[in-house]
């Protein structure tokens, strides 16, 4: 009886594509790892240029930016000192340390 070569059994196919995918996986990462040096370079700083500070421009404003209308206030009711009181309890009392008292 001689032995066949075939994959029939589910195993060796499996066992057959672990082993051709172990064999791309360093072309697949060096390709991902490679394009990282595609980036746009900084621009070099300038010899006569300042850096220090913050850099603004400034431009016309639009036409009606003056002009908004204001929203009306909604109606409100001030807190009855029991309603007060109630909401102070609720939070957690402050931890202090000893040198927070000088």
């Amino acid at each position: 009886m001689e032995p066949k070569l075939r994959f029939e059994s589910s195993n060796s196919r499996l066992m057959l594509l672990v082993a051709l995918m172990a064999l791309m996986l360093p072309f697949v990462i060096w390709s991902s790892v490679s394009g990282q040096g595609r980036r746009r370079p900084v621009r070099p700083i300038q010899t006569g240029e300042k850096t220090d500070g913050l850099k603004f421009r400034l431009s016309e404003g639009t036409e009606g930016a003056d002009r908004r209308e204001a929203l009306p206030s909604p109606q409100t009711s001030p807190l009855t000192d029991e309603a007060v009181n109630e909401l102070l309890r609720r939070l957690p009392a402050i931890k202090t340390d000893i040198d927070d008292e000088k």
